[in-house]
């Protein structure tokens, strides 16, 4: 499992896209309603004529457009609540600089027991394979 920032990078991207998926269904699925007496798409300022491919608009009904809305906008809500869930559950929020400060002196207590044991069992570890070693030659020689 990838770590909390991480995460919270994904579901940043992950909004985004949802962002730009609920912009551009409602651009090309909202009722059509010309604003000139021409209904043509033209491309945007310095654009390529070749590169640039209009998207056709297909309304749908008011009230399929209306659910859909409503069913994006959800979908929005949702992932803004896991991007404040992840943002909860950083570490250090809402704590100040001395309750932090004294919270890594208590790791770094903690992470030095742990190599001193770490460092116990290695040499532990060299003991018995220099006795399995010494075995193994006596039982060549038997």
């Amino acid at each position: 499992m990838a770590d909390r920032i991480t995460q919270l990078q994904t579901t940043l991207d992950q909004l985004a896209t949802q962002f730009y998926a609920c912009i551009r269904y409602i651009a090309t699925h909202h009722s059509a309603a010309p604003t000139s007496g021409t209904e043509e798409i033209l491309p945007p300022a310095g654009a390529d004529d070749l590169h640039f491919s209009p998207v056709p608009l297909t309304s749908d009904a008011p009230a399929d457009f209306l659910a859909a809305q409503r069913e994006l906008a959800r979908d929005l809500v949702l992932k803004v609540a896991q991007i404040n869930i992840l943002v909860d559950s950083l570490p250090g929020l809402g704590k100040n600089e001395s309750v932090q400060v004294d919270r890594l002196r208590e790791l770094d207590v903690l992470f030095k027991a742990q190599e001193l044991e770490r460092a116990k069992v290695v040499k532990d570890r060299e003991e018995v394979l220099a006795s399995l070693d010494a075995i193994i030659t006596k039982a060549r020689r038997i």
